[in-house]
């Protein structure tokens, strides 16, 4: 069972810090706007993919923090869904920064999501 905890200001603020390295990497600074956010993503993953570089090890997860928090952000702006902690089996000490819908019946992990962009070249369709 997935158990929820409301993020505190200074997470959201980690957050949005590691969305805006990402657009800046983008070079998508200068938008809120999520379709045009997640059409630069969509292009910086093709590119990559089709470059055939790949991060180092001790890269991959910071990159996939700034993509994820970023994926994420846009999905909470386009749809009004919420960043919040979340934990399998009442253990916080093993947890995922998550957005949910409002309702709390959809469930996202963008980083987890974006890790796999990274990391997966075998998924060459998939998509932000």
């Amino acid at each position: 069972m997935v158990e929820y905890r409301t993020l505190n200001v200074g997470a959201l603020a980690k957050i949005s810090s590691y969305a805006g390295e990402a657009k800046k990497l983008l070079r998508s600074w200068l938008t809120r706007n999520p379709r045009r956010i997640v059409t630069a993503l969509d292009r910086w993953i093709e590119e990559f993919r089709e470059s055939g570089e790949s991060y180092e090890d001790n890269r991959i997860g910071g990159a996939a923090i700034r993509f994820g928090a970023l994926w994420g952000d846009a999905v909470v702006i386009a749809y009004g869904w919420q960043w919040i902690e979340a934990c399998h089996d009442g253990d916080f000490d093993d947890t995922y920064f998550v957005v949910v819908s409002p309702n709390r019946g959809l469930i996202i992990y963008p980083v987890v999501r974006a890790y796999h962009w990274l990391t997966d070249r075998d998924r060459q369709g998939q998509r932000a």
